[in-house]
């Protein structure tokens, strides 16, 4: 390749004096792409077919380079920028003496992939009463490449009118590579660190007390195919979380966990799975709630046409706690996912999940939760989009010095995003949220507004 360009420069004398310079600043920034991004380094097979036995000088700007690298549908590197204002009725989620406050975030961050993509490769979002650090089943990002890189940070500067004790800047980093070593063999490597707070109240925080933390989850599959039609996937993951407050130093933990899928393509719209996990959780203070956590599940994934697709999951959890007081935890568990395109322009979502959590309660060795959430989606106009997402819940604590606790939660959120530019967006939304529990204290009402506006490259 650095050959075909040199014979470029050789056979540019042709061209005067200015464009010589610019070919060469040119070629400066196309070396450097190709050691800062080797793999999507174009071969000369790549290279526009020549005739007559020479070589096609394809002669680029500099502005060119630079879109190559940017450009929001091709480039390798996305900066972004969101801002966004916000107003609460009950900023603490308490069930008396309500705030009400406004607050801003300002939001910069950047993303860069290699090859170049248009989209964010990643989609994980840890959960820190989750066993493992994540609440939903980890899905590798099936990317059809042989190579993928990724990487993000993003920072969220956070300002409250009233309550300027509380404001803060959470940080979020998290990278990607996806390596297929063949057709049949391929690795993933996934990291994501957090820095940032829990919802007041929504876990039992002391009210008006930011409860900040560290957290990390690390990932690494691989995933291997017999045949057409047979595969074995296994994962590993470490969760490690950290609370700053000394109050809070009894939900430090590290989890390791290890789980192994196999799946059958039954035909080409059906496949079935069976899927074993393993989870070991180890707390810093609180050792009491150290526990091993056995999932066993049978599922399958149906994609009946191309507007409909389903996962599901059946199966059995058994957490057995090391304190020998402590009575084991046997439950059925599972989870579902269905999307429903019903138009090009209208979609549903169906998430839901029963599983044993971590509890966020230190009066309690662990939660049962269940919950249900379901998205719509619709496009009024190729600029204006529509949604509704409604959110249901209950979490009961238990294992416990005390009597069994209940919490119902429900939360709903309309939403109207206009897409102003291809590269500015603003949305405003409202969130209604309520929680009812069986100790009367830590029911709680509140309403907000949100304003966001999206410059994104």
């Amino acid at each position: 390749m650095v050959k075909i360009l040199m014979k470029k420069i050789s056979n540019s004398k042709q061209i005067d004096s200015t464009r010589s310079c610019t070919a060469k600043v040119t070629l400066l920034a196309t070396v450097c792409s190709m050691v800062i991004f080797p793999h999507h380094a174009q071969s000369e097979s790549e290279l526009p077919p020549a005739t007559n036995d020479t070589v096609q000088v394809q002669e680029l700007s500099i502005n060119d380079t630079i879109q190559q690298t940017f450009n929001a549908a091709t480039g390798y590197i996305h900066p972004f920028l969101s801002v966004e204002g916000g107003y609460s009725d009950n900023i603490f989620n308490t069930k008396d003496n309500e705030k009400e406050d406004f607050y801003t975030t300002i939001s910069p961050g950047l993303w860069v992939a290699t090859p170049r993509s248009k989209e964010i490769v990643l989609n994980i979002d840890p959960s820190n009463t989750a066993p493992g650090g994540l609440a939903f089943e980890f899905q590798p990002s099936n990317i059809q490449k042989k190579f993928q890189a990724y990487a993000l940070y993003e920072a969220d500067i956070i300002s409250y009118s009233s309550e300027g004790q509380n404001d803060t800047t959470n940080h979020t980093a998290e990278g990607m590579i996806s390596y297929a070593l063949s057709d049949d063999l391929t690795f993933e490597l996934i990291d994501k660190y957090i820095y940032s707070f829990d919802t007041f109240r929504s876990d039992g925080s002391l009210d008006g007390v930011l409860q900040t933390y560290n957290s990390n989850v690390l990932i690494l599959s691989a995933d291997y195919d017999f045949n057409p039609k047979l595969s074995v996937e296994g994962v590993y993951s470490n969760f490690y979380l950290d609370y700053e407050r000394p109050e809070r130093a009894f939900r430090d933990r590290t989890d390791n966990a290890g789980a192994l899928y196999l799946n059958y393509q039954y035909s080409p719209k059906t496949s079935v799975f069976l899927n074993g996990e393993y989870v070991r959780l180890s707390f810093d203070t609180a050792t009491e709630n150290d526990a091993d956590q056995y999932n066993l599940y049978a599922g399958m994934q149906w994609r009946p046409s191309g507007k409909t697709s389903l996962r599901a999951r059946l199966g059995y959890v058994h957490r057995s706690r090391d304190a020998e007081d402590a009575e084991d935890a046997s439950e059925p568990a599972g989870d579902l996912r269905i999307q429903y395109n019903i138009t090009e322009k209208t979609s549903l979502t169906l998430l839901g999940a029963s599983n044993i959590f971590v509890s966020d309660s230190n009066n309690y060795g662990y939660t049962r939760n269940n919950f249900l959430r379901l998205g719509y989606r619709q496009n009024i106009t190729s600029k204006i989009l529509a949604g509704l997402v409604a959110r249901v819940g209950r979490r009961d604590y238990q294992g416990g010095d005390r009597d069994d606790r209940n919490d119902d939660y429900f939360q709903i959120t309309p939403s109207i995003q206009f897409n102003l530019k291809e590269w500015m967006t603003a949305r405003l939304s409202y969130i209604y949220e309520t929680r009812d529990s069986d100790i009367e204290a830590n029911d709680y009402r509140s309403n907000s507004v949100l304003l966001k506006f999206i410059v994104s490259l």
